[in-house]
């Protein structure tokens, strides 16, 4: 398991971070990204915590929670605030300033401090990749 970030986010924060990326589905798939599970892991982000030694099943709620959190733990120590890490968390990759579907990472960044980290965010599955 993973859960460096555990420290970083509430469980609160992470249960709405699952409603928005997967409406709380743990089979949700992303026809246009194929992010899957209960996170949305991207197929590159799943590879890449792969070959870090990150082993996680994204349909399972455990193992993708523990994910999540150390993975947020990680976007947290790179970008130094919860709403940037949450905003990272859509990004492939986190270096760029736009995403591979050319969405500027500032935009992810208001839609996170407008949505996720409040208890008005809506709900559906993968709304951040429609911003």
């Amino acid at each position: 398991t993973y859960s460096s970030g555990s420290n970083f986010f509430t469980d609160d924060e992470i249960d709405r971070l699952i409603k928005t990326e997967s409406s709380k589905n743990p089979y949700a798939i992303n026809k246009e990204t194929k992010a899957m599970g209960y996170g949305q892991f991207t197929p590159e982000t799943f590879a890449m915590l792969h070959k870090q030694g990150i082993k996680f099943d994204p349909f399972d709620k455990e193992s993708a929670t523990s994910a999540i959190k150390g993975y947020l733990g990680t976007l947290f120590k790179e970008t130094g605030s919860k709403e940037k890490a949450l905003a990272a968390w859509k990004t492939v990759p986190i270096s760029e300033k736009r995403d591979k579907y050319g969405n500027d990472f500032n935009n992810y960044y208001l839609y996170v401090n407008n949505q996720l980290l409040t208890d008005t965010m809506p709900t559906g599955g993968d709304v951040l990749g429609k911003v």
